[in-house]
C-alpha cells in the first residue's frame, strides 16, 4: 500500500475538515457518557435518566477518558486514527478495481470537493468524533473483503463496525448475508459463514441489548407515539425521503447513474468480476433503501423504520466515485486532445465556480462521450446526456416549466444537428463550445429570475394592505 499518499490524504482531510469537540450533534452522544464519569451531571434529566445510551460502546469511552480528565487530547488522537482507517478503506477498495494510485486519490478530491454524504444525511466522515464515523472504516473494509470472498475478515470488522453503531451490524449483516447467498456459488456457503457470523455476534454483542430494548415496550422513549413524534417531528429528514434535499439525493443518485451507464466499457478487463459484485451490492443497498421508505412514507411500520437502512447509502456514492475516478483516469491514460481538454475544463471549473451543476454536465459530456469513443457521434450522445442531467436540475431547482421546455428544445436541436454529417470536427467543437457557454449564460439568468421573483413577492407582501371592509 502507498502509505506515503495516504498520510499526505489524511492530513489534507484532517486540515480541509476543521475538527471539532463538544459541538453539533457529538453533545447527545457525550450525555450518558458523562453523566457516568460525573453522576450529579443532568442527574434529573428525562433523556439521560429515563433512557439507556444509543450508543453503548461510545458511552463507555466517552466515561472511561473522562473519568481521567483526558477526553479532549484523546479525542482528537481517535479523530486523527478514524481518518487515517477511512483513507486506507477508500485506497484498500481502490486497488479492486485498479493498482493506479491516481484512482483513490481521485476519489478522495471527490469525496472533500462534491459530496459525501447519503440518503437521509448519513455521513462518511464529518469533522468530529461520531459513532457514525468510527464504524464506516470498519464497514468500508469489511465490505472489501466480502468482495474478495475472505468471509473471516469479513465478519470480525463488521463485527467491529457494528461494535461503535448498530445500524452497521443490522443493516450490514443483512447485506452481507444476501450478497452470500447469491453471489457465492460453493456448495459449502454456509459453512464458510459460520466463523466469521461467530464473530461477527461476538464483537457487535454489547449493542444487542439495549437495540433489543428500544423495540421493547418497557423502554419509554420506545413507545409507538413517542417514535411517531420522532420520526416526523424530531428526525424526519433522517427517516422520510419526501422531506430529503432534491439536490442532495440527485448528487448521491447521479454517479451511480453513471456507474451502471460506464461500466460496459469494463467488461472486457480483468476487474469485469468485481464490477458484477459492486452492481450487485448497489441493487442490494438501493433495494434497503427503497423498503425503508415505504415503511415511513407508504406504510408506517416502526420496526422496519427504525433499521434506517439509509445508513448505508453513503457506500453506493463511494463505490460509484470510484468508478467514474477509473474512467477518468481511463481517459487520462488514452492522451487524445479533444478528452483532456475537456477533462481539464471540468476540473477546472469544478474548483472554480463550486457548481455542482456544471460538474454534472461537463462530467457527464466527457464520460458518455468516452463510452461511446467509437462512435462517430460521441459528442452528441455526451452533450444529449450532459442536457438531459441539466435540464432536470434546473427544473428541480427552480419549478419554472417554461425554461425547462425550453431548455429541453434547444438542447435536443443541438444535439440533432452534432449528429449530422456536416463540417469538420472543428466546426463541431465550436459548437459544444457554444452550448457550454449557453449554458453558463442560462445558470445566470435563472439565479437572476429567481432572486428578482423573490424580491417581487416580498415587497408585495410588505406593502400589499388588504382593503378593509
Amino acid at each position: 500500500m502507498p502509505f506515503p499518499a495516504i498520510l499526505t490524504a489524511c492530513l489534507f482531510f484532517i486540515l480541509f475538515l476543521h475538527y471539532s469537540i463538544f459541538s453539533s450533534v457529538q453533545l447527545t452522544y457525550f450525555l450518558h457518557g458523562l453523566h457516568l464519569a460525573h453522576p450529579a451531571f443532568l442527574a434529573k434529566d428525562w433523556f439521560v435518566a429515563y433512557h439507556s445510551p444509543p450508543h453503548p460502546f461510545f458511552t463507555e469511552m466517552v466515561r472511561f477518558f473522562e473519568s481521567f480528565s483526558v477526553l479532549p487530547p484523546v479525542f482528537f488522537a481517535i479523530y486523527v486514527l478514524q481518518i487515517f482507517l477511512l483513507i486506507f478503506a477508500i485506497f484498500r477498495l481502490c486497488r479492486l478495481f485498479s493498482d493506479d494510485i491516481r484512482i483513490p486519490v481521485l476519489t478522495c478530491f471527490f469525496l472533500l470537493f462534491y459530496f459525501s454524504d447519503g440518503l437521509g444525511q448519513s455521513t462518511l466522515f464529518s469533522n468530529i468524533v461520531q459513532p457514525t464515523d468510527l464504524a464506516v472504516p470498519f464497514y468500508l473494509l469489511a465490505l472489501t473483503f466480502l468482495f474478495e470472498n475472505k468471509i473471516l475478515a469479513a465478519g470480525i470488522l463488521l463485527g467491529c463496525s457494528g461494535l461503535f453503531h448498530i445500524h452497521f451490524a443490522i443493516s450490514g449483516s443483512l447485506v452481507f448475508f444476501f450478497f452470500m447467498l447469491f453471489k457465492d456459488q460453493s456448495k459449502n456457503k454456509f459453512i464458510s459463514i459460520l466463523p466469521g457470523g461467530l464473530f461477527f455476534l461476538l464483537l457487535s454483542s454489547p449493542n444487542w441489548v439495549p437495540i433489543a430494548k428500544s423495540f421493547s415496550l418497557t423502554e419509554p422513549a420506545a413507545s409507538p407515539e413517542i417514535f411517531k413524534m420522532f420520526l416526523n417531528f424530531r428526525s424526519p429528514h433522517h427517516y422520510r425521503p419526501s422531506v430529503f434535499e432534491l439536490s442532495h439525493s440527485f448528487r448521491i443518485l447521479f454517479p451511480t447513474l453513471l456507474f451502471l451507464i460506464l461500466k460496459s466499457r469494463f467488461e472486457k478487463d480483468a476487474e469485469k468480476d468485481i464490477f458484477l459484485k459492486v452492481e450487485f451490492y448497489i441493487a442490494l443497498i438501493l433495494g434497503l433503501c427503497l423498503i425503508g421508505a415505504l415503511s415511513t412514507e407508504l406504510f408506517y411500520n416502526p420496526f422496519l423504520a427504525r433499521l434506517f437502512f439509509f445508513r448505508l447509502s453513503p457506500s453506493v456514492l463511494l463505490l460509484s466515485l470510484i468508478i467514474c475516478s477509473h474512467a477518468f483516469i481511463e481517459i487520462l491514460n488514452q492522451k487524445k486532445p479533444y478528452d483532456l481538454f475537456l477533462l481539464a475544463l471540468t476540473l477546472t471549473i469544478f474548483l472554480i465556480e463550486k457548481d455542482s451543476r456544471l460538474f454534472i454536465f461537463l462530467s457527464s459530456l466527457l464520460l458518455i462521450s468516452w463510452k461511446f469513443s467509437k462512435n462517430q457521434n460521441r459528442l452528441a450522445y455526451g452533450l444529449g446526456f450532459g442536457s438531459a442531467m441539466i435540464t432536470l436540475i434546473t427544473f428541480v431547482a427552480t419549478h419554472r416549466l417554461n425554461f425547462f421546455l425550453i431548455n429541453i428544445f434547444l438542447s435536443a436541436s443541438l444535439v440533432f444537428l452534432l449528429k449530422l454529417n456536416w463540417g469538420s470536427g472543428l466546426k463541431k467543437f465550436l459548437l459544444a463550445a457554444i452550448f457550454l457557454f449557453f449554458h453558463v449564460l442560462l445558470f445566470n439568468s435563472f439565479r437572476l429570475l429567481s432572486r428578482d421573483w423573490q424580491c417581487l413577492r416580498f415587497f408585495a407582501r410588505r406593502f400589499h394592505r388588504p382593503t378593509p371592509n
